[in-house]
């Protein structure tokens, strides 16, 4: 596809005199492949065949690595192809986990230790997002941008020069070291500074590749489905924010596409705003507009094709009309649906997100934390235009922002990094040490410094989630411990949090492979009661996350 996108390119660019062609419209005169490309053009194309052939060489690997999978799964796990599109994953772990060969550091691999292995660099960004680590800002501002191209460019970054390169299980000895911290500290701001400058340099390229590609390849949905760019999800900051550790990708899909019809119902839950107003007059317009063209045609048909307006035919207005009005009308609430309030519309959303800032208790309706939701909770078409400008910020932000945490992000590492047996160096929060780094708060028996333990209690969430994800898995004493005490740590809704929280133990410890599936479902079930409780009952009273 990045092919066809750029021999396009060239084509429309290159190789069509447009004289020729609105003159007598035939297109073999208009066509002269054999005409000169533009130095920008030339410039572009040397970029981009040494990032195809850079992408060629990483399929020929994938191709490979997924080749051998496909031949481990099927020989190793005797799973078929077929079968594989509906085993439930955690059925999938706990035959991997009894392969001898996976792990031969210690007697036993558990689904955790594995997980762990999978999100191994997932899980220290999900942790230096969640305590404030990084700082995204656009210089000399406090709005903060994490897109695609930005999250890749600062990853990349960062752990190609903490993890050991010789050994991608384990970070550098030296990040360990407290005497080496200001030395590599400086070793990472000069990494940021170089990687900003080469975005930089390559930034119009790339805004102007990007514009292109997603104009071919979201140009068709835009005339057909023109709605689906009014219409909201999570943002990539949100996402990360979301996200918890040890949480593989599909799991985690799975929890977003069901906590969108409620976090769709608490933005409407507001009364009608500014953009909904012009929504309603614009479409009012066009719709007037596109009838009275329509009733034309009616009476003569060629009114449509010949008659002209600003050098345009009605037929070309009613097509952009039309998208337009689809456009508008996604943005209009439907005035049948039911309208709840707002409290329990993010009662419901929390079920599934599992995310809610202590500064939000008790002003959910109000519009100051509308506006930090919808930050949270964007169109579609700001997320595509912010991925764009992220091109153009991007690398001021690698250049400025990013450098000044480089001091932070060294000590993280050396302060959050535990050696787990078998797995290699992972983040201390995903292997859930809950009396070491719990919160109190959330029910952990822990004298842990505010400092040293997550955000609105994202372990304690994880682990809980993780259980419920992975029924047969053992989680030691101290999670045993925690499962049975949890409930009694809350003040408000108790006898409903400890039903939810024994109904969770209950389904978890009570699976078979016969009936995993099942106790799968209902643990999950017990543990979107669980966090509805938490948001009932608020138990991070104190923890106030910025954004």
């Amino acid at each position: 596809s990045l092919l066809w996108v750029v021999f396009l390119v060239v084509v429309v660019t290159s190789w069509i005199n447009y004289e020729a062609l609105f003159s007598n419209y035939n297109f073999e005169n208009a066509f002269q492949p054999h005409s000169g490309l533009h130095p920008l053009l030339a410039v572009s194309l040397v970029i981009f065949f040494v990032f195809w052939l850079w992408q060629a060489v990483q399929f020929g690997i994938d191709t490979r690595d997924n080749w051998e999978i496909y031949r481990f799964y099927e020989k190793e796990l005797h799973i078929s192809e077929s079968e594989l599109q509906t085993i439930e994953w955690s059925e999938v772990a706990r035959r991997i986990i009894t392969i001898r060969r996976v792990c031969i550091t210690k007697e036993q691999m558990t689904p955790l230790d594995l997980v762990n292995r999978i999100m191994r660099k997932d899980n220290y960004l999900i942790a230096m997002i969640n305590k404030d680590v990084l700082k995204m800002n656009i210089p000399m501002s406090h709005h903060v941008i994490v897109t695609k191209i930005l999250e890749w460019t600062v990853s990349s970054t960062i752990f190609g020069f903490v993890f050991d390169p010789m050994n991608q299980d384990g970070i550098n000895p030296h990040v360990k070291d407290p005497n080496k911290t200001r030395e590599l500290a400086e070793g990472l701001r000069k990494r940021f500074k170089i990687m900003g400058l080469i975005t930089l340099v390559l930034s119009p390229f790339i805004f102007i590749f990007l514009l292109i590609y997603f104009l071919f390849q979201y140009g068709e949905q835009l005339r057909s489905r023109p709605t689906t760019f009014a219409t909201r999800q999570w943002s990539p900051l949100a996402r990360w924010k979301l996200r918890e550790f040890n949480e593989l990708p599909h799991i985690f899909q799975r929890r977003l596409n069901a906590s969108y019809q409620f976090a769709d119902q608490y933005v409407n839950s507001f009364p009608i705003n500014l953009v909904t107003i012009f929504a309603r007059f614009l479409a009012f317009v066009i719709g007037s507009l596109l009838i009275l063209f329509l009733a034309l045609g009616f009476f003569d048909e060629d009114v449509l094709f010949k008659m002209e307006i600003w050098q345009k035919t009605p037929i070309w207005f009613i097509g952009v009309g039309g998208t337009i009005l689809a456009a508008c009308r996604s943005l209009i609430p439907d005035e049948n649906s039911q309208i709840i309030e707002p409290e329990k519309a993010m009662e419901n959303l929390v079920q599934f997100s599992h995310y809610f800032p202590s500064a939000w208790r008790g002003k959910v309706h109000t519009l100051k934390v509308l506006g930090e939701f919808t930050q949270l909770f964007e169109y579609k078409a700001t997320i595509f235009a912010m991925e764009m400008m992220s091109v153009l910020f991007g690398p001021f932000i690698l250049l400025y922002s990013l450098p000044k945490c480089a001091d932070a992000i060294i000590a993280f590492f050396r302060d959050f990094t535990v050696n787990e047996p078998g797995v290699g160096d992972v983040c201390v929060f995903a292997v859930f040490p809950l009396e070491e780094f719990g919160n109190p708060k959330y029910g952990v028996q822990s004298n842990c410094l505010k400092s040293r333990s997550t955000r609105q209690g994202k372990m304690e969430k994880s682990f809980l989630s993780f259980k419920a994800n992975y029924p047969e898995w053992n989680p030691g004493a101290q999670g045993e411990k925690y499962l049975a005490s949890l409930g009694h740590s809350f003040h408000l809704e108790k006898d409903d949090m400890l039903t939810s929280v024994f109904n969770l133990n209950d389904h978890v410890m009570k699976s078979s492979p016969s009936s995993s599936r099942k106790n799968l479902r209902e643990s999950i079930a017990s543990l979107h009661k669980l966090h509805k409780q938490f948001y009932r009952s608020n138990p991070d009273q104190d923890d106030h996350l910025d954004f």
